[in-house]
C-alpha cells in the first residue's frame, strides 16, 4: 500500500512577505488616488511569487481584477496571451453588455483581441502606427475602468512572455498618467540572463518613475518553521526543519515538495530538484500519470476539452486520472472550471522531460490534429490556432504542416498589431524553407516575398536593421525571377528602409537606381518608386529637383488607379513647390493629397499630409508669403488649424502613435513661435513620446527644449536635449539636425557656455547648404564670438579676440553672399537682410562699441518678423548700449517696455537678464507704467503703431518710424481695428487715449 497522504502540500494560510505585500497594499493605495504604478515582482522558480499575488488579488473586493498568464511556447508565443486571458475574464465580470460599451471610439482596436465580442475594429492593421493604436485602445480601456473602481492588472510568468506583450508593459509604464490602474508582473530572476529578451525591458522598466521592482528572498527559518507547521497541522521536529531547510535554501516551492517526499517514504530525502519532483510524481496512479503526460505537453493550462480530444480515453478513466492529479495538487482547476493547469510550472517542466522522444512528438501531434479539428480550442481562440498548430506541428517534426502554419499565423498575427511575433513566424518559415518538400513551398508565397514580408513586419516592429537585412535578402531571391518593375520596385523599398535606418546617402542612390531599372511603362511599383524619390528629394531640403518625380509620379499613380501612391506624390509635390516658393499651388496639392489618403485610408499618408500642410502654412508664416508679412497672422491662423482638424481626425478614428505626436509637435512649435507658451505646455502634457525615445524621441526634445529654454527652465531643456545634440553626419534630413543645433547652441549661450555654442554651430553649418537654415544658426553663432571675444579681451586674450573678430567677419560675407543670390523682391531676401541687422550688431557689440542705431534696427526687424521672445534679446543689448553711451533714460524705457513684454510672454530666460541689467544700472523696473496691458490683447508690435496712429502718424511715417515697410503698417492697422472694436483710426485714437497709450 502507499503510504498515507497529508491533506495537502500546500500551507493553507499565507506565510511571511508581510512586507512585499505591504508593498502591493500601497501601490494599490497610491493608484485609487489617481498615481497608477507597476510592480515587478521577480525571485527563482518556486519562490513564492504566483502565492504572493494570488494571495493579494484575491484579498481586493473593491478592484476590477484582470489577470492572465504568459505561456512557454517558445519564440512562437501567442501574441499578447495575456492580454487576451485577462480581458476575457473581464466579460464574465462585468457582462457583455458592458464589455461591448467599453469597445467604443478608439477602444474598439481591443476587438482585435476579443473577436467574440461582435465589435469590429478599425481597419488599419499594417501599419506602423497600428501597434501604438492597439496600446493605446488598452490604455484607454483600463483608465476609463478605473473610473468606477481601481483596476489591476496581473500579469504571470513575464520571462515567457511574447514580443508585443513586453512591450505593451513598456507602453503603460510610461503613459498611465493618472488613471487609476496598478500593473503587477511576476517573472523568474534566475531565468533572465543578459540576452534574454526580459533583461533589457527590465532595463527600460527600472528608469521608469512608476515602476517598483520587488524581488522576492527565500524564507528565513522562522517562516520555514511556519509554513510546515501550516502543512503538518502540528510543531515540525527541528532536525527536520534543519534538513529542509538546508536542501531547500528557504524556497517556498522545495520544502513543501521535500516534506511531501519524507511523509511518502520515511526515508532519506531526495538530493536534487529533479529527484524531489520524481518522487512527488511517483506514487500517482498510471492513470494520472498518463492524464499529466497528456497535458505536460500542452503547457501549463489545457482546456478539459482539449484534453479530452487528445487523449482519447474511455470518460471514466479521464476522469479518474484526473481526479487522482488533482487531489495529490499536481493539477489545479482553473476559477472558470473549464481548464486545468499544474500547480506550478517546474511540475509541468518535470513531467514534459521525463517523456521519449517518441511519445513527446505523438502528444504534441495530437494536440495539433485536435486543434485542426476544433480551433476553438485553442488556448487564444480559433483566431490564434495557427500560431499553436506552428508550435505542436514543429515539436512533431511535421515540419511541412508547421511551415503552413507558421505562415498563416504570420499574416494572423500582423493583424493583431504584433508585428514582432509575425516576424517570428516569417522568420520560421524561412528557416524551414529548405527542409520541407517541394509540395510545401509550391503552395506558399515565394521565397522573395515571405522575405519582403519579413521586412515589412520588422519595419513596423521598429527593428529597421532586421528589416533591412530581410530586404536585402528578398531583392537577392527575387534576382532573374520576377518581372524588371517588381524587382525595381524592391529596390525602392530598400532605399526607404536605408533612408528610415539613418543611411540616407545610400539611400538616395538606391532610390536613383529604382527608377533606372524600372521598366517606363505605368505600374503600381512605378508609382510608388517616383512618389518615394520625389518625398525623399523633399526630406533632403532638394524641393526643386523633387518637382519632377513627384509630378511623374502622380501621372503613372493616376494611370494605374494607384491613390495611394497618387496621395504620397502629391504631398511631396505640394510640400517641395510650397518650399519652392509657389505657396498656394503647393497648399492646394497637399489638401488634394489629404482628400485622398483619407478616401482610402492610408493612415500615415493622411497624417504626412497634415504634418507638411501645417508645416508649409507656419513657415510661410514665419517668413511671409510674397509681400505679406508675419503681422498679418492669416497663415499662422491657418497653420494651427490644420493641426487641430488632424489632431480631431485622428481622436475621432482611434489613431494614435508616433506620426499623431509629430502632428501635436508642429502645434507646438508654431505656439512656441507665436509666444503662446502656455498653450504649448498643454500640447506637450499630451505627446506620448518621450525625449529618450530613440529617433522619433529628437522631434520631442526639439519642440520641449525649445519652449523650456524660452522659459528660462534651462535644467529641462537640457534634460530634453540630453542625449541628442546634433545628429549622425550621416544623415543628410535636415529637419531635426539645424533646429536641434538652433536649441543647444541656444541653450549653452544663455547658460553662459559660448565656446560650446560655437562648436555646436559649426559642425551643423557644416550641412546647412539652404538659404533656409540661415536664420536659425548665423545669428546664434554671431552671439557666440561676441561673447568669446568680450571673455577673451577681459582675459588679455588678444588672439582669442583676434579669431573671434575673422570669425565674425566670415559670418557677415556667407550672409552678403547668400543676399547677392538672392531676388531682392523675393521674402527671403528681407529675412536674410534682417539676420545681417543681429550680425552687425553682435559685430559692434564683439568690438566693444556702443551703437545702439545697430540694435534697433534688429530690433525693428525682429518685432515684425523673428521668434516670440527673440526681440526682447535685442532689447536686452539695446539697452546694454544705450547705458554705455550714457542714455540712462532711454536705456530705463527700453529696459521696462522689454521688461514687460518678458513678463507677459513668461520669457525667463532673457526677463533674469533684463532684471540683472537694471538692478547694475539702478533702474526701478516696478515703476514701469504697465497701462498698456489693457490694450485688448494687442501684440507689442500693434502697440506700437497704435502709438503712433494717435500722435496722428501716417502709415508711411509710422513705418518711417519703426523701420518698416507702409504695407506692414497698414496690415497691423487692419488688425487693430477690430481687436479694439472700432471701424477707423480716429476712433482707434480715442480709444488709446482712454487707455493711456497715446505718447503725449
Amino acid at each position: 500500500m502507499l503510504p498515507t497522504m497529508p491533506a495537502r502540500m500546500m500551507s493553507p494560510t499565507f506565510v511571511g512577505r508581510r512586507l512585499e505585500r505591504a508593498r502591493l497594499e500601497s501601490a494599490l493605495a497610491r493608484a485609487a488616488d489617481g498615481e497608477p504604478s507597476v510592480v515587478l515582482v521577480g525571485g527563482d522558480a518556486g519562490i513564492g511569487k504566483s502565492r504572493l499575488l494570488t494571495e493579494f488579488l484575491a484579498s481586493q473586493r473593491d478592484a476590477v481584477v484582470l489577470s492572465g498568464g504568459c505561456l512557454d511556447l517558445g519564440e512562437a508565443a501567442l501574441p499578447y496571451a495575456p492580454v487576451v486571458e485577462a480581458f476575457r475574464g473581464l466579460t464574465g465580470e462585468l457582462g457583455e453588455d458592458r464589455v461591448r460599451a467599453l469597445l467604443t471610439g478608439p477602444r474598439r482596436e481591443l476587438a482585435r483581441l476579443l473577436p467574440r465580442t461582435e465589435v469590429d475594429p478599425t481597419p488599419h492593421a499594417g501599419d506602423p502606427a497600428s501597434q501604438s493604436r492597439l496600446f493605446e485602445a488598452v490604455l484607454s480601456a483600463l483608465e476609463t475602468l478605473g473610473q468606477r473602481s481601481p483596476v489591476i492588472v496581473a500579469i504571470e510568468d513575464l520571462h515567457w512572455a511574447d514580443r508585443s506583450t513586453l512591450d505593451l508593459v513598456v507602453f503603460l509604464a510610461r503613459n498611465l498618467g493618472r488613471g487609476r490602474v496598478l500593473v503587477v508582473a511576476t517573472y523568474r530572476a534566475d531565468e533572465v540572463h543578459r540576452r534574454h529578451s526580459l533583461s533589457p525591458v527590465l532595463a527600460e522598466l527600472s528608469r521608469q518613475p512608476s515602476v517598483e521592482r520587488l524581488d522576492l528572498a527565500p524564507f528565513e527559518r522562522d517562516e520555514l518553521v511556519e509554513q510546515l507547521e501550516a502543512i503538518l497541522g502540528r510543531a515540525p521536529d527541528p532536525d527536520l526543519v534543519d534538513v529542509i531547510a538546508e536542501r531547500s535554501e528557504g524556497n517556498a516551492f522545495y520544502a513543501e515538495e521535500l516534506l511531501a517526499a519524507t511523509e511518502r517514504s520515511g526515508g532519506p530525502l531526495p538530493s536534487t530538484l529533479r529527484d524531489i519532483l520524481a518522487s512527488r510524481l511517483a506514487p500517482l496512479p498510471e492513470s494520472a500519470k498518463e492524464v499529466l503526460r497528456i497535458a505536460a505537453a500542452a503547457a501549463r493550462t489545457v482546456d478539459h476539452r482539449l484534453l479530452e480530444e487528445v487523449a482519447q480515453l474511455p470518460a471514466a478513466e479521464l476522469r479518474d486520472g484526473l481526479r487522482e492529479a488533482v487531489a495529490h495538487q499536481v493539477l489545479v482547476p482553473t476559477e472558470d472550471g473549464r481548464s486545468y493547469r499544474f500547480r506550478h510550472a517546474l511540475l509541468q517542466e518535470a513531467v514534459h522531460g521525463e517523456l521519449l522522444p517518441g511519445e513527446r512528438s505523438d502528444l504534441h501531434a495530437g494536440f495539433a490534429e485536435a486543434l485542426t479539428r476544433d480551433p476553438s480550442l485553442a488556448a487564444g481562440g480559433a483566431d490564434a490556432v495557427h500560431a499553436e498548430l506552428a508550435y505542436h506541428w514543429y515539436a512533431a517534426h511535421e515540419l511541412d504542416r508547421a511551415f503552413a502554419a507558421s505562415l498563416v499565423a504570420a499574416e494572423t498575427a500582423m493583424g493583431q498589431y504584433a508585428s514582432a511575433e509575425a516576424r517570428h513566424h516569417y522568420e520560421l518559415a524561412l528557416e524551414l524553407w529548405d527542409r520541407v518538400s517541394e509540395d510545401a513551398r509550391a503552395a506558399a508565397h515565394p521565397r522573395w516575398e515571405v522575405l519582403r514580408r519579413a521586412a515589412h513586419a520588422a519595419l513596423v516592429g521598429g527593428d529597421s536593421r532586421r528589416a533591412l537585412a530581410h530586404q536585402r535578402a528578398a531583392i537577392a531571391a527575387a534576382r532573374d525571377v520576377v518581372p524588371p518593375e517588381i524587382s525595381a520596385g524592391l529596390l525602392a523599398k530598400l532605399s526607404q528602409l536605408l533612408w528610415i535606418a539613418g543611411e540616407g546617402e545610400e539611400a538616395m542612390t538606391l532610390s536613383e537606381a529604382s527608377l533606372a531599372a524600372m521598366p517606363d511603362t505605368p505600374s503600381r511599383d512605378r508609382a510608388f518608386a517616383l512618389a518615394w524619390r520625389g518625398r525623399l528629394l523633399m526630406l533632403s531640403g532638394r524641393y526643386e529637383e523633387a518637382l519632377a518625380p513627384s509630378r511623374e509620379g502622380v501621372d503613372v499613380a493616376r494611370a494605374v488607379g494607384a491613390s495611394l501612391e497618387e496621395s504620397q506624390a502629391l504631398n511631396s509635390l505640394g510640400t517641395s513647390l510650397a518650399n519652392d516658393h509657389d505657396l498656394e499651388a503647393g497648399v492646394a496639392l497637399l489638401r488634394e493629397s489629404l482628400e485622398i489618403a483619407r478616401r482610402v485610408g492610408g493612415v500615415e499618408d493622411v497624417l504626412r499630409a497634415y504634418i507638411n500642410l501645417g508645416h508649409v502654412l507656419a513657415a510661410a508664416g514665419a517668413r511671409g508669403a510674397g509681400s505679406v508679412p508675419i503681422a498679418d497672422s492669416r497663415r499662422w491662423d491657418e497653420a494651427i488649424a490644420v493641426s487641430e482638424e488632424g489632431l480631431r481626425w485622428a481622436e475621432d478614428t482611434g489613431i494614435v502613435g508616433p506620426m499623431v505626436d509629430f502632428l501635436r509637435l508642429n502645434l507646438v512649435d508654431d505656439l512656441h513661435f507665436l509666444g503662446r507658451w502656455d498653450e504649448a505646455d498643454r500640447q506637450i502634457e499630451l505627446v506620448r513620446f518621450r525625449p529618450d525615445a530613440g529617433a522619433a524621441g529628437a522631434h520631442v526634445a526639439l519642440s520641449v527644449g525649445r519652449v523650456r529654454i524660452a522659459q528660462g527652465r534651462f535644467e529641462e531643456a537640457r534634460a530634453c536635449l540630453s542625449g541628442h545634440g546634433v545628429l549622425g553626419e550621416g544623415s543628410v534630413d535636415l529637419h531635426f539636425l539645424i533646429p536641434i543645433a538652433e536649441a543647444e547652441a541656444a541653450l549653452a549661450l544663455w547658460e553662459g557656455r559660448p565656446e560650446h555654442a560655437r562648436r555646436v554651430a559649426d559642425r551643423a553649418m557644416e550641412h546647412a547648404d539652404r538659404l533656409e537654415w540661415m536664420d536659425l544658426l548665423v545669428p546664434l553663432a554671431a552671439w557666440a564670438e561676441a561673447d568669446i571675444a568680450i571673455d577673451a579681451r577681459a582675459q588679455g586674450d588678444t588672439a582669442g579676440v583676434e579669431e573671434a573678430e575673422q570669425r565674425m567677419d566670415h559670418l557677415q560675407e556667407v550672409l552678403q553672399a547668400a543676399l547677392a543670390e538672392t531676388d531682392p523682391d523675393a521674402m527671403w531676401s528681407e529675412r536674410l537682410r534682417g539676420v545681417l541687422h543681429q550680425v552687425e550688431a553682435e559685430r559692434m557689440r564683439l568690438a566693444g562699441q556702443a551703437q545702439p542705431e545697430a540694435w534697433q534696427r534688429a530690433v525693428a526687424w525682429l518685432d515684425e518678423y523673428g521668434h516670440a521672445g527673440v526681440a526682447e534679446y535685442a532689447r536686452w543689448r539695446l539697452a546694454e548700449a544705450l547705458l554705455a553711451r550714457g542714455d540712462r533714460d532711454e536705456a530705463a524705457g527700453v529696459l521696462g517696455e522689454a521688461h514687460r513684454r518678458a513678463a507677459e510672454l513668461g520669457a525667463g530666460a532673457v526677463r533674469e537678464r533684463l532684471e540683472a541689467l537694471a538692478r547694475r544700472a539702478r533702474v526701478d523696473l516696478a515703476g514701469v507704467d504697465a497701462a498698456g496691458d489693457a490694450a485688448l490683447g494687442l501684440t507689442p508690435r500693434e502697440r506700437e503703431v497704435l502709438e503712433l496712429v494717435a500722435e496722428g502718424l501716417t502709415n508711411r511715417a509710422i513705418g518711417e518710424r519703426l523701420f518698416i515697410a507702409e504695407k506692414t503698417v497698414s496690415v497691423h492697422v487692419s488688425n487693430i481695428l477690430p481687436k479694439l472694436g472700432v471701424s477707423n483710426r480716429g476712433e482707434a485714437a480715442a480709444v488709446a487715449h482712454r487707455l493711456g497709450l497715446d505718447a503725449g
